[in-house]
């Protein structure tokens, strides 16, 4: 695969994911109030602050979908055609190491870990980032602060 080939591969599933989450933010949006709030009302929201009010926060499912998707399906196609699992008889287990390589790669990691974090509000303030040694000592005394 050219790297004309590799960027028009990228950027179509960027565009493909853009679009998408214009219609998954909604629900996205109603499912996260809904835990936050067990008695969240979606009519109650449209009707308080107009139904656009669903697409609150869009920019950042934008950024997240911009960046993240785009290297992780992007990326798929050129991998999977340099080890050979884009041919018709190649097994399985070739098509789906394609996948994790792409998943295992220095942006794939980059994509899945750092830029989903820019794309949230700050926790809480009594939510203290504990480093992963720490976390499961400290997980259960949320309660008692």
């Amino acid at each position: 695969m050219s790297l004309k080939d590799a960027l028009a591969s990228m950027g179509l599933a960027g565009t493909t994911a853009l679009i998408a989450v214009n219609f998954t933010h909604p629900i996205e949006t109603w499912k996260t109030r809904l835990q936050v709030n067990p008695k969240f009302s979606v009519l109650g929201m449209i009707k308080q602050d107009g139904f656009f009010s669903l697409w609150k926060g869009i920019q950042a499912g934008w950024l997240r979908e911009a960046s993240y998707t785009t290297i992780k399906l992007g990326a798929y196609g050129p991998i999977r055609d340099a080890i050979g699992a884009n041919k018709k008889d190649a097994p399985f287990l070739l098509k789906f190491a394609a996948g994790s390589l792409v998943r295992s790669t220095r942006f794939g990691r980059v994509a899945h870990h750092a830029i989903p974090l820019c794309c949230f509000a700050p926790p809480p303030p009594h939510i203290i980032p504990f480093p992963i040694a720490c976390m499961c000592r400290h997980s259960f005394n949320f309660a008692s602060e």
